[in-house]
């Protein structure tokens, strides 16, 4: 008799027990694209020429790089991009390389993107040039700017 009453008190204390359910939720959305449409295209310039810079504006021009990107429609994004960017000629030794700089977009970088009712928007990309030394080499410079974009 002892043991049994020691399994039913046992039992009747530890008896009580609640539970809760949770639903794993998940939606899958569209995909993010960015196209490349025109590059920044800086004007010729002799050596020894001041600074220049191109705003991004808030269309495409002659000057200022543009972007297709589309995703989510009415959703948020983020927009990264670096600050500098070296351009190079020739073996890009002592006066061949121009490094612009104050790179910036219009949405501006950050998490400024938004996709419009169709899920898509422009992005522009201008930048700034420093003087040209008197001692720059001649030729077409280059360099690649990075621009991506993430939900």
């Amino acid at each position: 008799m002892k043991y049994l009453f020691l399994i039913m008190l046992f039992n009747s204390h530890y008896a009580m027990a609640e539970s809760a359910t949770a639903q794993a939720l998940m939606e899958v959305i569209k995909p993010l694209q960015i196209q490349t449409l025109s590059n920044l295209v800086f004007p010729q310039a002799t050596t020894g020429a001041s600074a220049f810079t191109i705003s991004p504006g808030d269309s495409d021009n002659e000057n200022n790089a543009s972007f297709s990107a589309s995703g989510e429609p009415d959703t948020s994004y983020v927009i990264s991009h670096p600050d500098t960017v070296v351009m190079t000629t020739g073996t890009g030794s002592e006066n061949e390389t121009i490094t612009i700089s104050s790179i910036q977009t219009n949405p501006s970088k950050g998490a400024n993107g938004l996709f419009d009712a169709s899920g898509t928007q422009m992005i522009y990309l201008g930048a700034s040039r420093p003087s040209l030394s008197p001692d720059q080499v001649q030729g077409e410079y280059q360099g690649q700017i990075t621009v991506e974009i993430v939900y």
